[in-house]
This record gives structure tokens, C-alpha cells and sequence, in this order.
């Protein structure tokens, strides 16, 4: 997995802020090199989403603007910038081509191209328009995927066998059925019944929680039996390549057909809105002939005759495509008139997607996206029709994208919030990002007080990206801040390195408490995740609660008085220690083991890595590797 990545050359065209997001996470998984292209300059809108672009920028190439803060968080990876016009040719050589905001006819070349090239070159596309986004993932004609999910093979006990067609499985009462359907399994030790031994793998059809259901005959099979009470067989699940079949752009994009999606999502992400990603796939379609109409022009921001024409768009698509999709007009115009905004959290979602389907794209573990993804958050959205146009009007700052979308009065509320977070590592650097680019904390009024008490480590920075090789030892919280603030320099921001705990309530007391209109959580352990939420239930505050672990993930929104609260429901505690958990002094095996890994990377890998591009550049690593120190300094 690491070696595949660590050999791959990936090209990003298109450095928007959805596009710097795609890059940032492609470099932190570390790739062997990264080139940036665009041809655009930088202009005041695009700070709204671009945090590595300031408005001493505007002006400069987007690709040559941010190249040097992006090459800063990995020297390992060799990243270079291309300026000149796209061609299909300029792909050659690279492993993945991710496309940024691109128009389908100049993207349908690339697909082709890509898809032309043995082996394949891996072909992304992704946009974010509005409160909007979409991928297409093309991985080539008989991709082959070797491991679906990337977790360790379950296994479990044998309890009884039944001589049948199909036979069922039944494990002991306190061992759930762990296996899903679809996956492949194999017995060892199964006594009495021992023609099901010797490895042979055999397919799921269905599962129960004490028993599962194989596609076996075992009829004619001798009976299940054992020689001993405490003696059992044990079943272990067999990982399976899996073959898919990826159609080209131009194909998929005429002739949608959500049903061959083997995950069964059919494209869709949000179970809560059925249907809803043909609509978007029809909307997007139309968005591609509106640019085609117009020399490339977005619909005008809240331009209602622009939103008519959409409709009248999506409509001759849908015919075109032979879609059954019902047309929500209202819904296409809200997805007309905010088309021209890119929103940085809209695109921390989907500059994450991408990130990792780039690592699945070139190891070939987890399953990848098939074909489609579209997701919308349209509920944050205002009412335009007999509303003031001036409350969608831009001020002429670097927040006239959201305003465009959310309006000034909901843009003036973020700018005066009072927040408090509590932990600084990986997901809080994210946030902290997220934050600085919306305007949070930015206004007269507003004030985020952070608090982490834990100090930067070598191994923290492959994930927590406002952090560089100057910065360990130093405060996370402090560190960060001054980081966001090259970012944003309004935001408001009171670091501090008090762990929020009982012995604390001093420091974090009654008037802090009821001073805040929000809390959010970016913690590792669900120790102090229960303490603040008992706080902030006290108190009656929203709390945004999250974690990782490895490629999973979780959010949870909790609202006083409207959701359950986040110790409403048993949450285990972990079997295996985040990274970020790794402290100066590691105090348990996992912290240990991490540790030790991140010694060896460094002594092993990443100073190899800088000898090998000595050897390579000569002076010229030197010189910059000598401007870095000076910088740092």
C-alpha cells in the first residue's frame, strides 16, 4: 500500500480551493511527486476557499502562487507547477490526472486519453458549485481491486453446521456474526464435518446475528460434531480480488446508470434524500451545456434568468438521457443562482474524497468511489424569491462567495461567534482551516478559544497540516493559531493548554461557559468526549462532536433540546489508539509501536529520501533546503 503510493506521480489541474484541497491531501499521503497545474490568476472570490492563497496573491498564478507553502508540508514529494495550456499528451506519465473544475468536452479528451494509455491512467473529475459537489472516478477497464475493505480478515468460532442446501453457520451466543454478505470465507478444524476444511473459500448469502448462510451443499456432508466440549472449528473470512468495469466520462455522464454501483449507493450519499442524485447528475449535465453556451460563463450569482435557462436545461436532459428522475425546479434554480460560489467546507469534503480515492486508485486496497458521487447541503440555504437583493450582494471582500450563498446576515452571526475548541490535532486543524476561510470568529464580536495540551511531534505532521518541522515541540494550540491567522489575519483567536477536565473548572467556569454560543469537539478519547458534552448539556450549548480512526469516520451534530446528546449512547472505547493520541511519553503499547515507527521513517525513509534528491538536484537542494531553515529561523 505505501510502496504503491510512495511510487506515484499525480497531477491536480485547477487550484481553486477545491483544487488546493485535492493537492494538500495528496501530498500529506505522500506520493513520490505532485505537479499543479492552472492557467488562471488568482482573484479576490477565490480567498474564500483557498487557504494557502492570500490577497497579496490576487493577480499571480493560482499553481505558482501556492506552490511553495504546498511543497512545505512534504519535502519528500517532489511537486511542480504547470502554467501552459492542458493538453491530453501532458498526461502521459502520470499515474492519476484529477481534474478541477473543468468543462465536460476538454474533460471527456483527458477521460479518453487516460483511459487509451496501458496501463490506464487513473481519471478524477470533481467540482463543487455552491452547496453542491460531484465526483467521477474512471480507474480504466478491468480495474482490479485486492482488497475491498483494508480491515484485518474477520474470523470467529464454529458452533454448528447444518447439512443442507444452503448450509448455515451458527456461532456461539456472546460471538456476533461479524461477516458481511458478498464476502468469502474459509474453515479449519471443523470436526465431523470435515469436508468444509482444507481452505476452499465459499461465499455469504446471508447474515443473522448468531448465524450466517453460505452458498454450500452440505447434504451429503457428515454430520457436525464435536469430540469435546471446549474443542470448536473457526471460520475465517478470505479476501477476494474484485474486477470492476469503469465506462468512460463521456459514456456515463450521457447514459447514467446508478444501478451498477456494486456498493448499492447508486451514487447516493445522503440516505436522507432518495433520488437525489439523478436530479444533481441532470443538473450538473446542464451546467456543462450552459458553459457551452456561453463561452464557459457560470451562471451569474442569484441571477434568476440564468436559473430559468437551467431549468429549461435540465429538462432537454433529461429527455436527452431518457431519465426518470422527477425535476424539482425550485431545486435547480438554487442550484443556478449559488453555481458560481466554491465553499471551503464543501470543499474540505470533497478535496477529502478525492484525496483518498487517489490512494485507492494507485494501491488498489478499499473499494473505490463507482462512478458517481453527488452531495448537496441545500438546507442551508435562504429563500432568494422576495428577498432583498442586497442581503445576497457582495461587500467586496474575500467572504462574497458565502455571501452569495448564505447571505450578509448569516455571514455577520458566523463573524461574531464565540466557539471553544477543545483539541488541536489532526481534525482540529481542519476545522481551525474551515473556520478561517468562513469568516468564523472574524467579526467585532467574535472569539474562538482553543485549547490542546499536548506539544507537536514528528509523527503528527503526515496529518496535521498547519504544523511544519519547526513547529515540534511546540504548543499545538499556539502553533496553530498563528498558522490560521497567515490565513485569515481577522480571525480572532484565544490559544490556551488547559486540558478541559474536572480539575479545570476553575479556568473553564460558570461565565465561560454560558459566554459561548457553541462548542466543538476534536478530541482521541472518549473520556474527555463525555465530560465535554456533560458540560455543554449543563449548560444547554450545540456541540459539534467528530472522530478518526484510520479511513472511518464520525460526525455527530447535538442541539440542546432537539438531538440526543452525544453520552445519550454507549460509545465503546477503541481497541486501537489514534495516532494523534502519541504523546512525549507514550503511555501504552499503541503509543509505544507509533513511536517507533515514526523514528524509523525518519532515520530510514525520510532522510534517504532528502540524500536521494541531493544526489538528484545537487546545490539546488541545498539552496532550498537552506531557504527553509532561514525561514523557520
Amino acid at each position: 500500500f505505501v510502496r504503491a503510493i510512495q511510487a506515484s506521480n499525480v497531477l491536480v489541474s485547477g487550484m481553486n480551493g477545491l483544487g488546493c484541497e485535492c493537492a494538500k491531501n495528496v501530498l500529506l499521503g505522500g506520493v513520490k511527486s505532485l505537479t499543479i497545474h492552472d492557467t488562471k490568476p488568482c482573484s479576490m472570490t477565490d480567498l474564500s476557499a483557498h487557504f494557502f492563497l492570500t490577497e497579496q496573491d490576487v493577480g499571480k498564478n493560482r499553481a505558482e502562487a501556492c506552490m511553495a507553502k504546498l511543497q512545505e508540508l512534504n519535502n519528500s514529494v517532489v511537486v511542480k507547477t504547470m502554467t501552459s495550456e492542458l493538453k491530453a499528451e501532458s498526461c502521459k506519465g502520470f499515474s492519476v490526472v484529477v481534474v478541477v473544475d473543468m468543462g465536460l468536452e476538454e474533460a471527456v479528451v483527458i477521460n479518453n486519453f487516460c483511459r487509451g494509455q496501458s496501463p490506464p491512467i487513473k481519471f478524477i473529475r470533481v467540482d463543487v458549485r455552491g452547496a453542491a459537489g460531484s465526483i467521477f472516478a474512471d480507474f480504466g477497464p478491468g480495474f482490479v481491486v485486492t482488497d475491498t475493505n483494508g480491515e484485518n480478515p474477520h474470523s470467529g468460532i464454529v458452533k454448528h453446521i447444518t447439512n443442507a442446501n444452503p448450509a448455515v453457520v451458527t456461532v456461539p451466543d456472546d460471538e456476533q456474526v461479524e461477516f458481511g454478505v458478498g464476502e468469502w470465507v474459509t474453515f479449519k478444524g471443523v470436526e465431523g464435518m470435515s469436508e468444509i476444511n482444507g481452505g476452499k473459500p465459499v461465499k455469504v448469502t446471508d447474515t443473522k446475528m448468531y448465524n450466517f448462510t453460505i452458498d454450500l451443499d452440505t447434504s451429503k456432508y457428515n454430520k457436525y460434531e464435536r469430540k469435546s466440549m471446549n474443542t470448536y472449528g473457526t471460520v475465517m473470512e478470505h479476501k477476494m480480488p474484485k474486477e470492476l468495469q469503469c465506462r468512460s466520462l463521456q459514456e456515463s455522464m450521457e447514459s447514467p446508470d446508478f444501478s451498477m454501483d456494486p456498493s448499492g449507493m447508486g451514487g447516493m450519499w445522503d440516505f436522507d434524500k432518495f433520488g437525489r442524485a439523478g436530479l444533481l447528475h441532470l443538473c450538473f449535465l446542464a451546467l456543462d451545456d450552459y458553459r457551452k453556451a456561453h463561452g464557459g460563463a457560470l451562471p451569474g450569482l442569484q441571477d434568476g434568468g440564468a436559473a430559468d435557462e437551467m431549468v429549461k436545461l435540465v429538462h432537454e436532459a433529461k429527455k436527452r438521457t431518457k431519465s426518470e428522475e422527477e425535476v424539482d425546479e425550485g431545486l435547480v434554480k438554487k442550484f443556478s443562482r449559488t453555481a458560481d460560489a466554491v465553499l471551503a467546507p464543501m470543499c474540505s469534503i470533497f478535496g477529502g474524497i478525492v484525496g483518498q480515492e487517489v490512494a485507492k486508485a494507485v494501491s488498489q486496497k478499499h473499494h473505490p468511489v463507482y462512478q458517481f458521487v453527488y452531495l448537496d447541503t441545500f438546507e442551508v440555504l435562504g429563500e432568494y424569491e422576495g428577498g432583498s437583493a442586497d442581503e445576497y450582494k457582495g461587500m467586496g471582500n474575500r467572504y462574497d462567495a458565502q455571501v452569495a450563498v448564505l447571505g450578509r446576515t448569516m455571514q455577520k452571526k458566523m463573524g461574531d461567534l464565540k466557539y471553544f475548541m477543545v483539541g488541536c490535532g489532526a481534525l482540529g486543524c481542519e476545522l481551525f482551516k474551515n473556520f478561517a476561510m468562513m469568516g468564523v470568529a472574524c467579526g467585532e464580536q467574535g472569539m474562538i478559544t482553543v485549547t490542546d495540551d499536548d506539544v507537536i511531534e514528528k509523527s503528527n505532521l503526515s496529518r496535521q497540516f498547519l504544523f511544519r518541522n519547526f513547529n515540534v515541540g511546540q504548543s499545538k494550540s499556539v502553533a496553530a493559531t498563528n498558522a490560521v491567522k497567515g490565513m485569515n489575519g481577522a480571525i480572532k483567536i484565544d490559544a490556551r493548554q488547559d486540558r478541559v477536565s474536572p480539575a479545570t473548572e476553575s479556568v473553564y467556569d460558570d461565565a465561560f461557559w454560558e459566554g459561548l454560543d457553541g462548542v466543538v469537539n476534536a478530541l482521541d478519547n472518549v473520556k474527555a468526549r463525555q465530560y465535554v458534552d456533560q458540560r455543554c448539556v449543563f449548560f444547554g450549548k450545540s456541540l459539534l462532536e467528530s472522530g478518526t480512526m484510520g479511513t472511518k469516520c464520525n460526525v455527530q451534530c447535538v442541539i440542546p433540546h432537539r438531538t440526543i446528546n452525544y453520552g445519550g449512547r454507549k460509545d465503546p472505547e477503541t481497541k486501537e489508539a489514534p495516532e494523534c493520541a502519541l504523546h512525549n511519553f507514550p503511555h501504552n503499547i499503541n503509543h509505544c509501536l507509533s513511536l517507533g515507527r515514526s523514528e524509523f521513517v525518519g532515520m530510514f525513509e525520510t532522510q534517504a529520501g532528502q540524500a536521494s534528491q541531493y544526489l538528484e538536484k545537487g546545490d539546488g537542494f541545498v539552496s532550498e533546503m537552506s531557504s527553509k531553515i532561514w525561514s523557520e529561523g
